[in-house]
């Protein structure tokens, strides 16, 4: 069927609820998500090095045979990084979402990138290396039941599972789209929290999860787009600008901003974001994110001086 309900009922139930339960949380209000995820990452860095421990207690470090296969730093290898780099993108072009509700701090800032980020990602990185060699179990959850004592064990860690889905959720999958609801349709937050809900339930997300091909396609598809978006941020923001920006400007949505270029368009950023997202999906789309990234990087910074002169600072001349 169009809308692929082939699972036993209770499994959308089971989205639903969860689909209820994290709107509810977000509908609170920032606080409650900063609150929550704070709580949530404490309990799942437990639950990892609890499982980092058992595996090294009950299996060692010897490696299993579906360690030993026959690998590639060809075609293969690049294809894989550019969907890990994919399903990440969203997280690089939202983390200002989340970053904007701290309190002013360059270095309390990149203290917070270097411990908050950093260190997680390659203890998770490293978890699943030690897994899949001990275990032959690539997967940390699976590796969480097969390891479990007991069934109420392995209940309460997966219910730790639960968890990180929704701190995951709260912060780049409803935070993001809740935002921009409110700032092009002048939504109030509740309604925007809301809107976002519902659209991510009528978007019917099992299609994709149920196919590995299709899942994998619309991860190169979109990264397409990425790749140049964050290309064009990254020459905006520190080559362009210097790394300043007029926030209150960027607010003003008349034809006086600093930022109102043509016809309050950016027309060297749109292009530099299309054009190579297009060539990407039409000739590069296993390696989509890769290509258009230095690719939209380095357009950007052609059109913007072809279009608005130089730049320096926040000194932007106006077409």
């Amino acid at each position: 069927t169009l809308t692929g309900f082939s699972e036993p009922w209770y499994v959308y139930g089971y989205f639903l609820l969860f689909q209820v339960l994290q709107s509810y949380l977000a509908w609170r209000g920032i606080q409650t998500l900063k609150w929550f995820n704070g709580v949530g990452s404490v309990v799942i860095a437990a639950v990892m090095i609890y499982l980092l421990v058992t595996i090294i207690q009950r299996e060692g470090l010897v490696l299993k045979d579906s360690w030993y296969h026959e690998g590639s730093w060809g075609v293969p290898f690049w294809v894989a990084l550019t969907g890990a780099i994919g399903v990440l993108a969203t997280v690089m072009l939202n983390i200002g979402d989340i970053s904007r509700h701290l309190k002013p701090s360059e270095t309390r800032l990149w203290i917070g990138h270097a411990a908050g980020l950093a260190p997680p990602w390659f203890f998770m990185l490293g978890l699943g290396i030690i897994s899949g060699a001990s275990l032959g179990i690539w997967d940390p959850v699976e590796a969480l039941v097969a390891l479990s004592p007991s069934t109420s064990a392995m209940l309460l860690l997966l219910s730790f599972v639960l968890l990180a889905q929704f701190t995951t959720n709260l912060s780049i999958n409803i935070l993001p789209p809740a935002m921009i609801f409110m700032e092009a349709f002048k939504l109030s937050w509740h309604k925007s929290v809301i809107l976002t809900g519902v659209l991510g339930a009528l978007s019917c997300p099992w299609l994709l999860l149920g196919n590995a091909g299709a899942f994998f396609a619309f991860i190169l598809y979109y990264s397409a787009f990425f790749g140049p978006i964050l290309g064009v941020m990254l020459a905006d923001y520190y080559l362009i600008n210097r790394g300043r920006l007029d926030v209150k400007a960027l607010y003003d949505s008349s034809d006086q901003s600093l930022y109102w270029f043509s016809g309050g368009l950016n027309w060297a950023g749109l292009i530099a974001v299309v054009v190579p997202a297009v060539v990407a999906m039409l000739f590069f789309l296993h390696v989509s994110w890769l290509v258009g990234l230095p690719a939209g990087f380095m357009l950007y910074l052609i059109l913007y001086r072809l279009c608005y002169g130089s730049g320096s600072g926040v000194s932007i001349r106006k077409a």
